[in-house]
């Protein structure tokens, strides 16, 4: 699965054999405003057999996301 931030081209990262996405972004946070990148985030499966799932860091940190 490959992780893109929303409106990107090119992924973040891609998943493990585990499934597993371990990242860091560089982005700037203005209160009220979200981040300045990457405020939502979506999982892509180049293989085309997963629907995308998007949303945002705190939905998805340190959990698990079935496509």
């Amino acid at each position: 699965i490959e992780l893109f931030c929303l409106g990107e081209e090119t992924p973040v990262t891609t998943s493990d054999a585990m499934g597993a996405l371990n990242f860091s972004i560089q982005t700037q946070e203005s209160p009220g405003c979200g981040y300045a990148r990457c405020g939502i985030l979506r999982l892509h499966d180049p293989s085309g057999a997963k629907l995308d799932v998007e949303g945002s860091y705190h939905q998805f940190n340190n959990t698990v996301v079935e496509m």
